[in-house]
């Protein structure tokens, strides 16, 4: 199995919804998606300090 990531490379200005699914990672000259074989779409973004004391308090 090839566990590989397919990466593809735009330039700075292109919005998301013209990007393909994966892990972008945004540059000053350009953006970066990285796909990984076996999954789809993209990453969670991290987690907000207020959603972290909440789910920690049983306040969610």
């Amino acid at each position: 199995m090839n566990a590989d990531p397919i990466l593809t490379v735009h330039p700075a200005g292109t919005p998301d919804d013209l990007l393909p699914a994966g892990d972008v990672l945004g540059k000053e000259h350009c953006r970066l998606v990285f796909r990984w074989p076996g999954r789809n779409g993209h990453l969670p973004g991290p987690a907000r300090h207020t959603d972290a004391i909440a789910a920690a308090t049983g306040e969610a």
